[in-house]
């Protein structure tokens, strides 16, 4: 793709990564540069998904710039993993299409693209078995997202069963997950308001996937929409706590 590589947003600054940056070896760092990225990411995604463009183009700079530091520090970290270089390169591409889509003032397809994004990450760090507690949530929205658009249509009968059962499951095992397990707050740069947040929306995720599964062991396709609809909220509320969103503003306007 022609914009590849190519963030106009970062261009004036990519002086500062060059002059500022050193080279971090060791698995926490990388973890926390990927904490970094999703700080400035998920503000981006999170007014993309909501159709405002304009705050979306705001915290964009800022995810560039994030983007430049994570992908030259480590796009090459494991020199003999083809996947991982592949892999970055991939985000590139799609990061690069969603920010030239927001800056044209089409956030819906920019969102559609930084989806694409996340779930490089997500694949990325399978790969190489790097633990990332967001990614429970990432996998739990997709999941959701699907059984809600999949059994919302009135064609949902000609969809398999199986492959239904399929992302249910999935979506049981990325929640219980996400309720089950708890973020390191130093790491996550989570304060206590932080996580006193995420565990409320842990209950509500709790509550529907429960609401979810009874409907599901009965084929209640209805009823299923409706624990995924209360279920979506609690999950993007959540995958909310791991953005900077003051961060996003303030580099906007400091630029």
């Amino acid at each position: 793709m022609a914009k590849n590589k190519v963030f106009i947003w970062a261009l004036c600054i990519g002086a500062l990564i060059f002059s500022g940056c050193r080279q971090d070896d060791d698995d926490e760092a990388l973890t926390r540069a990927m904490v970094n990225f999703d700080q400035a990411f998920v503000p981006v995604l999170y007014y993309s998904m909501q159709g405002d463009a304009n705050r979306a183009k705001h915290a964009a700079l800022y995810l560039a710039f994030e983007w430049q530091k994570v992908d030259m520090r480590y796009s090459h970290r494991f020199e003999d993993d083809k996947t991982w270089q592949y892999g970055f390169d991939r985000i590139d591409a799609w990061l690069g299409d969603a920010l030239y889509e927001i800056d044209n003032n089409c956030a819906v397809v920019g969102a559609n693209l930084l989806e694409h994004v996340r779930y490089e990450w997500t694949e990325l760090r399978k790969s190489r078995e790097i633990a990332y507690y967001p990614d429970y949530l990432y996998n739990a929205q997709a999941a959701s997202s699907w059984l809600r658009q999949v059994l919302s249509d009135k064609r949902a009968c000609q969809t398999e069963w199986e492959a239904i059962a399929q992302q249910i499951a999935l979506l049981n095992t990325s929640c219980w997950q996400a309720v089950n397990e708890s973020p390191d707050p130093e790491l996550y740069k989570l304060d206590e308001a932080e996580l006193t947040y995420l565990q409320q929306q842990k209950d509500r995720m709790s509550h529907y996937l429960v609401q979810l599964n009874e409907s599901a062991s009965c084929a209640q396709a209805d009823k299923m929409v409706a624990a995924c609809q209360g279920l979506s909220p609690g999950i993007w509320e959540a995958i909310g706590v791991f953005g900077n969103f003051e961060a996003s503003k303030t580099y906007f306007a400091e630029r």
